[in-house]
């Protein structure tokens, strides 16, 4: 008798650490099921927000300064997220038809680099452009009319013609570039409705655009 009544202690005291053990394991798997759930939806927002912040441009009317905006994101996520692994994303922006009398934003096919790289050319070149002249800068005389600056800066004690000749000359340069960069942020552009996705995460890879 007192065989078995240790013997049933002993099979009652494995039962009761299979059950603990199980308990332990069912315990577990749940809480490692709803982690794995937490951390899809955790992914999927993220995901949802990387994409919104691209997709928002996605309209029928966007504006050439809002390509420019679109081009620079484009160009600080490839150089961010490239060292991570992810795909780069394509940013295609077509015109078809270029600024009147540009010589930057001119008719062709972009990419978020190349479009970037001729807007900071034409900026250096207003920015070469804008001398100072007669104490004001070649921004300042611009805002003048032709007979209001002759007017203002003849009767300057410090006047001489070669001054007043590289005023207009740099007036009409800085001018002509300044109109080129405020055409080019009023242009419209349209989305091409091809937005390409990476099969692997779900993050856009490519967009485009043309001109309206």
């Amino acid at each position: 008798m007192e065989n078995m009544t240790k013997a049933l202690e002993i099979a009652a005291s494995v039962l009761i650490g299979v059950l603990i053990l199980s308990l332990l394991v069912f315990g577990y798997n749940q809480i490692r099921e709803q982690k794995n759930i937490e951390q899809k939806n955790e992914r999927a927002s993220q995901l949802s927000k990387f994409n919104i912040n691209f997709e928002s441009y996605a309209k029928d009317t966007v504006y050439g300064s809002e390509i420019l905006s679109l081009a620079n994101e484009v160009i600080n996520y490839n150089e961010r997220k490239a060292v991570d692994g992810y795909q780069e994303i394509e940013l295609e922006v077509k015109i078809s038809t270029g600024v009147l009398n540009g010589q930057y934003l001119v008719a062709g096919t972009y990419s978020a680099t190349s479009l970037d790289q001729q807007y900071k050319k034409l900026v250096k070149k207003i920015k070469e452009a804008d001398i100072t002249v007669f104490g004001k800068s070649i921004s300042y005389w611009s805002k003048l009319s032709d007979k209001e600056t002759e007017k203002t800066v003849k009767a300057r004690s410090d006047f001489s013609e070669s001054e007043y000749t590289k005023l207009k000359t740099n007036r009409t340069t800085y001018k002509k570039y300044v109109e080129e960069q405020t055409d080019f942020a009023r242009k419209t552009f349209k989305y091409d409705d091809v937005t390409e996705y990476d099969s692997g995460n779900g993050r856009i890879i490519k967009i485009m655009f043309k001109d309206k």
